[in-house]
Order: structure tokens, then C-alpha cells, then sequence
């Protein structure tokens, strides 16, 4: 469900740019109030048929915008997932890190899941092979180039094999038997793991085949649909938003870090090398290359440690660091680690901090202290371009003091009584300053 009222319409104005006014109208029904499907019907009744109703639940399902599951009673409860919806804003910048990455194919991948929402890999990358469009609009391929589909399958493969094993996409819930009407999804032990039969068609089944599994056969249309014989048929795939998001997160930590005049982010260690380059930061300062590095270490250690999201500290010893650095390939000696994690204990602001000297020295990063100070950094930013840089002396005061008089805020900021009450009555005027009434005793 919603969490207030604008991400709602927000929700709402996204999928009826998406699917149209129909389905905005269904999610903008379960976004107030998650019901079953007659309950919804009846919500709708007279101005959406029942017909048009439960197509645009099924478009909905498929993207993942919708999900169901029974309630307490063994009802079928459909929900709206406004988190899902919201995450379609960042698919321009999915589609750019994709490519960044792992190439144009990577970003190709991503575009044909976002358009249909599941995909198997075999059904991906036909639908890729129909248009090249990861070989660019200036490719003019010549008639050897075109009849050459080896190459471009298994650039294809890769880039999707990358993609999984790096967590950005990751394979659906197989379907299970059915509970009161309601399909049960059954988890996959590696959710990331490649199918082993890709574009090959599957073995006839034999006669004592499950009915349950012919019965779904018959459901597609007439069976004939393109990759229903697929090896890898009903084996789904779609995009992981959770990972994007850790990943965003992780590169703005990164860049705050380095104190933003960094080129290179967490995508360096990602980032296809060409044959012949080394990646040896002989283009860029030394200093700068080795504190970078260091850095995309650790946010790159916790990937195997913790969940995308999560707040935990990002703990490693200068011996991790010299496992990571060997298995990238990275120019980097333990002095230079040690003085990479020394400047950055040295310029970090309590980020990035020395816990002790086990295995070379223990080092932590303090994920919910480097999202406090990005945000710190831009509520000043805002404040500092509305009013002047008084302003900041006093949003830092009131941090540190919490509540103070005008009086005060007058001494301690070295400010007239004037320029003070002035000062603070606009920061009151636009929200971020607020008041509470002292009772004198």
C-alpha cells in the first residue's frame, strides 16, 4: 500500500504514462486499501468492466507493481507495491550503469526486461537478436557480419550471465501447487545461476507426465507461443532493484569519500578491460588511484557479507584487502592499502575509521554516519543557496545545541540581535527551523 497521499498519485501517474487510465485506476483503488478481486470489482463497478479488471491485474502481476498472496481467512488478497512502482523512475539510470559495466548487450538486456517485465534467458535474447541495437546506431554490418550470429549470441550470453552473477538480475520463484486458488511460489536455491540449456528445445515429455504440468502447457495460446519448447521455459527472469539501489548507494558513499573530485567509482572493478590496457592509474594521480581502489575494496567485500541494503558497518582487515586486490588484478602493494585507509581515517569525518591492528590494521566503514553526512551536506547545500552562509553557522548550532533562544543563537553565532531574529524567523518561515514554547517556572 501507499505511504501517503503524493506517492500515491506519483504511483498513479506512472503506470497511466506505463499501461494507461485503466490500470492507473486499479493500482490507485489497491493503493488505498488492499482488497480481494470482487471486492475490487465491486469498487470499480460501472466505470471498469470486470473483463478489463482482471487483464490489467494480470499486466500488473507480470511487472511485479502488484502482488497477492492469502490473508487470514484463505482469501486471495491482492497489494499494490508502491516501492516497485516508484523504482521505474531510475530505469533511464539502470539501463546506463548496465552499460557502463558490462557493455551495450548489458544495457539491451535490461531495456527488453523493463519493456516485458519477465523474461527467460533464451526469449531475452531472441528478442535482442531480432534488432542489433547493442552494436550501436553507427554499426553498418556487411553481409559476412550479418549472417555471423555466433558472435553476437554468445555476447548476448555473457553480458547475461554477468549481469546474474553480479546480483543486478535474478531469476523468479518457480510456481508451485495451488492453495485455495492461490498459485504458491517455491524459491530457487541460487536465484542467480545460469540455466545450463540456453536456445535448445526440450525433450518431448513423456506419457507420465504431471497433468498439472500439461494443463499449463494448454493455458498459453494454443501452446504455439514463441520458446514455449524452450529448454529454460517458465525459468523467468527480471531486474533486482535492490541491487541497483546498494549499488547507487555504495557509488555516493564512494564519491563523498574521495570528496568528489573522484573520476572513477565503484565501477572500476566492473568495468570490461580492454585486451592489452592495464588498469595501473598511470593517467591519474597515485594518490588519488590508490585511495579510490581502496575504497571499491570495501563496499565490493561486503557484497558476499550482508544483504544490498543493509546499514551494517563494512568491516575488513588490510589482509582482505590484499585478497580483493589480487583477485582484480589491481597494482597494489600493502604500503599503498596502508595509506590509502590512512587517509581516508585522516579525511573521512568519522566514516571511515581504524578499529584496531589485527591481520594489518581492522578498518570499518559506517554506512549510517556516511548517509547522515551525504544528507547533511545537501540540506546545507539548499540552505546555503536560498539564504548565505550565516545560515549554515546556524543550522550547525541548533544541530549541535538542539533548542536555543534568539539570545543565544545571538552570542553564539557572533550575529546582531537583528541579523539573528531575522535569520531565524525565515529558517521558521520555510521549515527548517522549527519552534517549542518554554515553560518558565
Amino acid at each position: 500500500m501507499g505511504g501517503g497521499k503524493y506517492e500515491t498519485q506519483m504511483c498513479v501517474v506512472i503506470i497511466e504514462d506505463i499501461f494507461g487510465k485503466i490500470a492507473a485506476k486499479v493500482v490507485e483503488t489497491l493503493l488505498t486499501e488492499s482488497c480481494q478481486l470482487a471486492t475490487l470489482i465491486f469498487k470499480l463497478k460501472g466505470t471498469i468492466s470486470s473483463v478489463l479488471i482482471k487483464k490489467s491485474l494480470s499486466s500488473l502481476v507480470n511487472f511485479g507493481f502488484i502482488t497477492f498472496h492469502l490473508d487470514t481467512n484463505n482469501r486471495v488478497l491482492y497489494v499494490a507495491d508502491a516501492d516497485q512502482i516508484q523504482h521505474v523512475i531510475t530505469a533511464p539510470r539502470l539501463c546506463l550503469i548496465a552499460k557502463t559495466l558490462f557493455g551495450p548487450s548489458a544495457e539491451s538486456i535490461c531495456v527488453e526486461l523493463l519493456s516485458q517485465g519477465k523474461l527467460t534467458v533464451s526469449e531475452a535474447i531472441r528478442r535482442i537478436q531480432v534488432i542489433p541495437r547493442f552494436l550501436g546506431n553507427s554499426y553498418h554490418p556487411t553481409v559476412s557480419q550479418r549472417t555471423d550470429e555466433s558472435l553476437v549470441l554468445s555476447d548476448i550470453r555473457n553480458s547475461f550471465k554477468e549481469l546474474a552473477d553480479s546480483q543486478f538480475l535474478i531469476r523468479c520463484p518457480a510456481i508451485g501447487p495451488e492453495i485455495y486458488g492461490c498459485p504458491q511460489f517455491v524459491a530457487n536455491n541460487d536465484p542467480f545461476a545460469m540455466p545450463a540449456a540456453i536456445l535448445e528445445k526440450k525433450e518431448s515429455s513423456s506419457a507420465s507426465a504431471p497433468a498439472a504440468e500439461a494443463s499449463s502447457r494448454k493455458r498459453k495460446a494454443g501452446g504455439n507461443e514463441p520458446g514455449a519448447n524452450d529448454a529454460d521455459a517458465g525459468q523467468y527472469w527480471r531486474i533486482n532493484w535492490l541491487k541497483f539501489d546498494a549499488y547507487l548507494r555504495d557509488e555516493l558513499i564512494i564519491d563523498y569519500l574521495i570528496g568528489g573530485g573522484s573520476t572513477s567509482t565503484i565501477a572500476t572493478l566492473n568495468i570490461k578491460k580492454e585486451p592489452g590496457v592495464e588498469d595501473n592509474g598511470a593517467g591519474q594521480d597515485r594518490t588519488q588511484y590508490i585511495t579510490q581502489s581502496v575504497a571499491n575494496l570495501m563496499f565490493k567485500l561486503n557484497e558476499t557479507r550482508s544483504k544490498p541494503m543493509s546499514l551494517e558497518s563494512i568491516t575488513a582487515s588490510i589482509t582482505d584487502l590484499q585478497r580483493l586486490v589480487k583477485e582484480h588484478g589491481l597494482s597494489l602493494t600493502k604500503p599503498d592499502i596502508e595509506l590509502a585507509c590512512q587517509i581516508l581515517v585522516d579525511e573521512s569525518d568519522g566514516i571511515f575509521r581504524k578499529l584496531g591492528d589485527s591481520n594489518g590494521g581492522l578498518y570499518t566503514v559506517d554506512i549510517r554516519r556516511a548517509l547522515r553526512q551525504i544528507c547533511r551536506h545537501h540540506c546545507e547545500s539548499l540552505i546555503r543557496e536560498q539564504f548565505e552562509g550565516r545560515a549554515i553557522r546556524v543550522m550547525r548550532l541548533l544541530e549541535s545545541r538542539h533548542f536555543l533562544d534568539e539570545e543565544q543563537v545571538e552570542k553564539l553565532s557572533m550575529m546582531s540581535a537583528k541579523e539573528a531574529r531575522e535569520m531565524l524567523y525565515a529558517l521558521v518561515e520555510e521549515g527548517y527551523v522549527f519552534t517549542k514554547v518554554s515553560v518558565c517556572r
